[in-house]
């Protein structure tokens, strides 16, 4: 079984929880990789599921509660190759790797998060986006300043988070008819180029309605 999970939270001595997160993954026998910041923490392991459901419960009551993904092994592999065969804990400047400079850093922390949303409440995000986007193409006799109004469509921009190996897998289509929802595919080779698109988008993004997805 697998774990993933980010924690922003602040730290004040990272390297003193990373010799922690270390002695308590060599306790309970997981393998994988840990980075702590002082913004936080995040991590991937891998392990016996009570020995993980085990360190859920002990992290939940330092930095919880997190939102903690779940995965066992793929069916198609062998579980050993599919394991981990070390353990990695490093303090790092970023619990995500952005390479902002400071000033940015401390703008974006500063900034309210956004709404994690629930796979079925996504999906009914999506649906209720497409039919409002039919409603509207459909409604010729609707001037352009009455419907900016109530356009939900309009203001939807999907974007996949997603780097260019993962988005091989598949990714979300809009329909051609739903020309008021765009769609960005950065098409990123690490999250860092994640910027660069954003600050090129910019403009597409203003007083938009925003939904971003990334398999984790």
């Amino acid at each position: 079984m697998f774990i993933l999970y980010y924690s922003y939270v602040e730290i004040n001595d990272p390297a003193a929880v990373c010799m922690e997160q270390r002695k308590l993954c060599e306790e309970l026998h997981l393998l994988g990789r840990i980075r702590v910041s002082f913004e936080g923490l995040n991590g991937t392991l891998n392990g016996m599921e009570q020995e993980l459901e085990e360190y859920i419960r002990r992290t939940d009551v330092l930095f919880g509660p997190i939102h903690w993904k779940r995965s066992t092994y793929l069916p198609e592999k062998g579980e050993e190759e599919q394991k981990f065969t070390s353990l990695s804990c490093q303090v790092t400047k970023e619990v995500v790797s952005l390479d902002l400079p400071e000033e940015e850093t401390e703008i974006m922390k500063a900034t309210p998060p956004g709404v994690h949303l629930t796979p079925l409440e996504f999906h009914q995000e999506l649906d209720k986006a497409i039919a409002a986007a039919g409603i509207i193409e459909d409604a010729n006799d609707v001037s352009s300043s009455s419907d900016s109004g109530n356009n939900e469509a309009r203001d939807l921009v999907l974007i996949d988070v997603r780097n260019i190996y993962e988005t091989r897998i598949g990714s979300f289509e809009v329909p051609p008819e739903c020309k008021r929802i765009q769609k960005i595919d950065p098409c990123t080779r690490k999250f860092s180029d994640f910027t660069k698109v954003i600050d090129d988008n910019v403009d597409k993004l203003k007083e938009k309605k925003i939904l971003m997805y990334c398999t984790g």
